[in-house]
């Protein structure tokens, strides 16, 4: 798990909310802002992400576009939180991310002394779906296209523990210990791209018929709603430079 709370810091503005990678942060409508990091230098093409606090350091850091943040599956550029907005940091939860061992994910919150539980709300504002119902999309779209290699155990949800990776059909950047979608050993197919797909598929004049088939394949109609809402966010995919 990447991080975790034991303590509620109770509503604060956004110029107190302190600089720390992977902090759930929820707004004061609901909204809910999740930080991987800082790049101090976008067009290097070996940019790694830097803490949250690198941006003090420099002078347009706090002004600039240059935080990421993960949204409904994409992560993408972003500001850091408004001064003046209203958040606070929940108490005792923690966003779990996918290994080899197990490939699922997601926000999860104590329930107990020692128990945890997945916050699916949370979980999809952040991933565009849990890690059960990407799975069945994914299922669902292999029934489809008749590509189902069950023997071997594909497709699948997984992530890749030790490298970086670039998406097969958008190009955007898949950081390691990060859910993708593999429909075979050399394919790393974004949750970003997956979502536009399924939006692409369901627009138009065929909407209803592949809807139909969808749901036929073992998908429900809320959840196909639910993913091509994903592909709507305007926002534009991490890239690696050129």
């Amino acid at each position: 798990m990447n991080t975790s709370r034991t303590g509620d810091e109770g509503w604060m503005h956004g110029r107190e909310v302190p600089f720390r990678d992977h902090e759930l942060v929820v707004g004061s409508r609901g909204r809910v802002y999740y930080y991987l990091g800082y790049v101090r230098n976008p067009r290097d093409p070996e940019y790694d992400f830097g803490p949250c606090d690198l941006a003090l350091e420099d002078a347009d850091g706090l002004s600039s576009k240059r935080f990421v943040r993960l949204s409904r599956g994409t992560l993408h550029f972003s500001r850091w939180l408004d001064n003046e907005g209203v958040y606070r940091v929940p108490a005792d939860t923690g966003v779990s991310g996918p290994s080899r061992r197990d490939p699922s994910f997601g926000v999860m919150r104590r329930s107990g002394r020692r128990d945890w539980s997945l916050d699916e709300e949370v979980t999809r504002k952040l991933f565009g779906g849990t890690w059960l119902e990407l799975s069945q999309l994914v299922s669902a779209l292999a029934v489809l296209r008749g590509h189902e290699l069950p023997g071997l155990g594909y497709p699948k949800i997984t992530c890749s523990p030790t490298r970086d990776n670039t998406c097969n059909l958008s190009g955007c950047y898949i950081p390691k210990e990060f859910p993708y979608v593999a429909s075979a050993p050399s394919s790393h197919i974004s949750l970003h791209a997956l979502y536009r797909f399924i939006g692409w598929l369901c627009g138009g004049r065929e909407q209803g018929t592949v809807s139909s088939n969808l749901q036929r394949a073992g998908l429900s109609e809320g959840l196909i709603e639910q993913f091509v809402q994903c592909s709507l966010q305007h926002v534009a995919p991490l890239r690696l430079p050129a």
